[in-house]
């Protein structure tokens, strides 16, 4: 580990919910822990923990366009893989992530608020600026506003399930992930949805194996399913 000292303040006063994560994270058993690069030194510094990238040693280049491709892959087969070769035992995420995609090359993720409620054919509509989430009882189907038209959105993510778009020609890929509030969503490009990336953020880790282990307001912390990979690691 290296010798380095970081104030309490510095972290408490960015963000608490960085901190009560990483004092849960101290606690649980030795492991590696994968992370964006600028969350490794707290990693290191406050849960004691190793990890695949730092902020303190220096950003390496190749780490870190590997660790780009891996959030942006849509195969669990090919994340376990790497999973396994770096030896991942712990994947943390904070949930500002999703503002950081620039930085490794991908689509943005774009957030739009509520804007009012409506009814279409007797279904009860929720507008989201440009975008329009219909509610057919326990079933909802997105749409987005084109040229005056109404386009399908492929996906939409509400409440812990997932609905495919039915009965439409037309159809825009990607999908929509709706706050179990309803005060906002977040449109999702086509390039982002089904990844891993998107799956830690929105979808509690759904589709890959990793397990839930810790969440708040801000950060997720998730159990690699060591039984999922080839060999346990």
């Amino acid at each position: 580990m290296f010798a380095f000292t970081i104030p309490l303040y510095a972290v408490q006063d960015d963000n608490d919910s960085l901190l009560e994560a990483l004092q849960y994270l101290k606690e649980q058993p030795d492991g590696s822990v994968l992370s964006w690069w600028d969350e490794g030194g707290w990693i290191q510094a406050y849960a004691d923990k190793p990890t695949y990238l730092d902020s303190v040693a220096g950003q390496n280049e190749h780490r870190v366009e590997l660790l780009s491709k891996i959030y942006a892959e849509k195969n669990s087969s090919k994340v376990n893989e790497f999973l396994e070769e770096y030896d991942i035992k712990y994947v943390l995420v904070s949930k500002d992530l999703m503002w950081k995609t620039y930085a490794m090359g991908l689509p943005q993720y774009m957030e739009y608020s509520f804007t009012k409620d409506y009814e279409a054919g007797n279904f009860p509509v929720k507008q989201f600026d440009n975008i329009h989430v219909m509610m057919k009882g326990d079933y909802y189907q997105s749409f987005m506003v084109s040229e005056n038209d109404l386009i399908a959105i492929q996906h939409t993510y509400f409440l812990g399930e997932t609905y495919e778009y039915e009965g439409y020609d037309m159809f825009v890929g990607g999908g929509v992930y709706v706050y179990p509030d309803t005060s906002k969503l977040i449109f999702i490009n086509e390039q982002l949805d089904n990844t891993f990336l998107t799956s830690l953020l929105f979808e509690k880790g759904n589709g890959f194996d990793v397990d839930i282990n810790y969440e708040n307001e801000g950060t997720f912390l998730y159990k690699v399913d060591c039984s999922c990979l080839r060999h346990e690691v």
